[in-house]
């Protein structure tokens, strides 16, 4: 980056630069009112996306989430008053709102946390307060106090692993709710869902059904929709005792089922499949053809179907892995609509030394395969098909990427070398072959001694001294633990210092060689809970000295003065903040800065990780993975972030004009 780009970025204020736009939508839902009017969500891999332009452009809205991925939403029915919403996520149990989404709050359950799966509100919960989760291996819960208790509710079901849930819109009368169980049809409660009894077994008993819909409502022609896992679409007229099979799905996968808002004038249904694309029935659900066009048929996971002015209907389908679909006149025409939405699951970034010159980025992460960018992080090309299923554990590009246009990237199932920028990438055979790995790192001095050394499971560690061209088995096996990270001294030539992080059952170690990686040592443990590690050796680093970094659960430690193997330890952020990565810039003894990701934004330290500062100034994603200095930050004081869903980020660190937040103390162990 020239001095004069550089000067037009703002100081001290984080900016969206760019990232892979799009992903996987599990749950859309919208508020009531017009185009104009309504806020859309959207659950994705990487938390909740918040649309107020009608579905064009996204903002992130996870604060207060503790898991990213939300498999459900639901909006209240009475949203106008109460601006309620309920999600679920993996891992995580169910979450609610009464702000439209721009804070989450956890529910609480007795006993275990369930995994929700699904959601319906009672159409009259503004009035009753009762609504109901599904969830996968807990079966239903129920509230009547608008969710300020859970409880379990599963009497009469044949299993506790719920698809679809289900409110009739005549509920405040007929008191029905409707659910799925996997592998076992469809369930009906009679008595606002205290108890259930199986409807049709003869035609939907061993059915799993994915998707529940119902007409606005169930008079006359109203009815009841049923997507399954394996054959296609059912319909019931009689509020789910009887059910038909619709014509023109045949065995395919329905995921979503939603209905038009003008239902009973137009008779039209839209399902989502995941053999891919939308479907579309206009006879009630009947017969049914695909509507969206065949490049554009993707996996479906959701969708909804909104009321345009002008009797038009504007439909939303969320994809997995392809962001969202959009058609503004009721499935004729369809065009993509992530406008800022990065539902990626990436983890990790690597910068080219010559950013400012070639603006090449590197990024991965699970079953992503290597992205590419060319302009900074702005934009991303997508990764060669056969690699498109890889994990992306780390990215480590040549010092000399402008010359040799070498770097390698440790996968789910082996090394990957590039040799030519990034445009190929080979798998690096023998002996590492399909060997699960977590790490790679490049040695600095790389030009003249070639050396590369990868990481995975069960202690296996690989060396190359020949620029990666073959590897030998490392004859340490570092406790059979998992290799996460590894950090080369700058003086690696010199004085032979290679250090490796590794995660064990309660514990992270971080092993140190002094003489190129022939013998080592555990040279200090930490123990705790969680499944990373991160390595930071600073430029300046000195032998005797001895004066490095690494970050493990929500500390980062350091070796304490004159008493090499004790560790202090602070915390940057707040003490349930994750740090996820701790990084130094290229030149230390110029600009001795310290930067650390965190579950709660970006800090930094200017004394050597004493004290911390927060820097989050226009930062909207405060889920950062990692962070990358500028090859130049000494003079560009430039630092990128990669945040939750492959959003991409940048800050120019200009401390002197920066109004200082008052340091917490330091903590010590």
């Amino acid at each position: 980056m020239t001095e004069t780009m550089s000067a037009k970025i703002r100081e001290n204020v984080w900016e969206k630069i760019g990232g892979k736009e799009g992903g996987t939508i599990s749950a859309l839902a919208a508020s009531p009112g017009s185009s104009t009017e309504r806020t859309i969500w959207a659950g994705t891999m990487a938390g909740i996306f918040t649309s107020a332009d009608n579905g064009h452009t996204w903002e992130i809205s996870n604060s207060g989430l503790t898991s990213p991925y939300v498999q459900a939403l639901e909006v209240s029915p009475s949203y106008t008053e109460d601006k309620q919403l309920f999600a679920g996520a993996v891992n995580a149990g169910g979450f609610s709102t009464i702000t439209g989404g721009k804070f989450w709050e956890r529910m609480q359950f007795w006993g275990t946390v369930p995994q929700v799966v699904c959601i319906a509100f009672s159409p009259n919960y503004g009035r009753d307060g009762k609504a109901f989760l599904g969830s996968d291996g807990d079966g239903i819960f129920r509230t009547v106090n608008n969710a300020k208790t859970w409880n379990a509710s599963n009497v009469g079901l044949s299993g506790t692993a719920i698809q679809a849930i289900l409110t009739s819109p005549g509920f405040e009368t007929d008191n029905t709710v409707i659910c799925s169980v996997v592998e076992n049809g469809v369930f009906k409660s009679d008595d606002g869902g205290r108890t259930w009894k199986p409807v049709a077994a003869d035609k939907l008993g061993k059915l799993t059904i994915q998707a529940l819909a119902s007409s606005p409502t169930l008079r006359g022609e109203g009815r009841l929709f049923a997507g399954s896992e394996t054959d296609g679409l059912w319909y019931s007229s009689d509020l789910g005792e009887s059910w038909t099979h619709a014509e023109g799905l045949g065995g395919l996968s329905i995921n979503a089922v939603c209905v038009s808002p003008r239902y009973d004038d137009d008779s039209t249904v839209w399902a989502g499949t995941g053999e891919g694309g939308v479907f579309r029935s206009t006879d009630a659900g009947a017969t049914w053809k695909r509507v969206t066009p065949e490049a554009d048929s993707h996996s479906v996971l959701s969708i909804i179907a909104l009321a345009e002015p002008g009797g038009q209907t504007l439909v939303l389908a969320g994809s997995y892995e392809r962001g969202i679909l959009r058609s503004d006149d009721g499935g004729e025409k369809w065009e993509m609509s992530s406008g800022s939405l990065s539902s990626q699951n990436w983890l990790c970034l690597a910068l080219s030394p010559e950013l400012d010159s070639d603006g090449v980025m590197f990024a991965g992460g699970t079953s992503s395969g290597v992205f590419k960018s060319v302009d900074g992080g702005a934009s991303w090309d997508d990764p060669a098909e056969d690699l498109s299923g890889l994990d992306i554990a780390k990215i480590a590009i040549s010092p000399r990427f402008a010359i040799d246009k070498t770097a390698f990237a440790a996968t789910s199932e082996g090394l990957l070398a590039t040799r030519d920028g990034g445009d190929t990438w080979k798998a690096v055979k023998d002996p590492i072959g399909d060997t699960e790995l977590r790490t790679v790192a490049i040695s600095p001095d790389f030009e003249s001694d070639g050396v590369v050394f990868a990481g995975g499971v069960l202690g296996q560690g690989f060396f190359s001294t020949n620029a990666g061209e073959s590897f030998e088995s490392a004859e340490y096996d570092f406790g059979g633990e998992i290799l996460s990270d590894i950090a080369f001294s700058p003086n690696f030539a010199s004085d032979g210092v290679l250090l490796v992080g590794s995660l064990g059952t309660g514990v992270v170690t971080v092993h140190k060689s002094t003489d190129s990686g022939e013998t080592w040592r555990k040279w200090v443990q930490h123990p705790c809970s969680t499944q990373w590690i991160s390595i930071a050796i600073p430029s300046n680093y000195d032998a005797e000295e001895d004066l490095w970094f690494f970050a493990a659960e929500s500390e980062v430690f350091k070796p304490a003065r004159r008493l090499r193997q004790v560790w202090s330890g602070t915390y940057p952020s707040a003490r349930d903040a994750a740090v996820l990565h701790i990084t130094t810039p290229a030149s230390y003894e110029q600009a001795q800065a310290i930067f650390v990701a965190t579950s709660k934004g970006v800090w930094r330290s200017g004394d050597n990780a004493l004290d911390w500062e927060e820097i989050n100034d226009g930062l909207a994603n405060m889920a950062v993975l990692q962070v990358a200095t500028s090859p130049k930050y000494h003079e560009d004081g430039i630092v990128y972030m990669l945040g939750l869903g492959g959003e991409i980020w940048r800050y120019r660190d200009v401390p002197d004009t920066r109004i200082m937040s008052e340091s917490k103390a330091t903590d010590y162990i």
